[in-house]
């Protein structure tokens, strides 16, 4: 449900700043149901998110066309989309506390605990091992 909540929040936001600008046309209204309809398949799909092909494949959109889609809607682009998303997911799965990091690792759909490590040290600028959990949050 939270998941669903931030998405609609994210899909009533303005366009990406000079979104357009890069020659590429607007998108259509259907062009825009079809992004939108992708950020959910990443959203179902965070532990094995498609590949940018796949998905693209999967809405009816060629490659180009819905990578500037995300650039125009989020303002990234479809991987860095779908990381973003599975780093705030397992950011809160560790704050929840139910999991160890092992756990969550896979669960965002990272082979190993050592790539979940530097991909969330990457994103939050922290490890994961120093996140607050729920249990450290109180």
């Amino acid at each position: 449900t939270e998941l669903v909540c931030e998405l609609t929040a994210s899909l009533g936001r303005a366009p990406a700043p000079g979104a357009g600008a890069s020659g590429q046309a607007e998108l259509s209204p259907r062009e825009q149901l079809l992004i939108e309809t992708a950020a959910m398949i990443y959203m179902r799909e965070l532990a094995a998110p498609p590949s940018v092909e796949a998905l693209a494949a999967r809405i009816g959109l060629n490659r180009n066309r819905l990578s500037e889609g995300f650039r125009q809607v989020f303002g990234c682009t479809p991987h860095d989309y779908s990381k973003r998303q599975r780093m705030d997911w397992a950011r809160r799965l560790i704050l929840d506390g139910t999991m160890r990091l092992g756990e969550v690792a896979q669960a965002a759909g990272y082979a190993s605990l050592s790539s979940f490590s530097r991909a969330f040290t990457d994103h939050f600028g922290f490890p994961p091992s120093a996140a607050p959990s729920a249990a450290t949050a109180e």
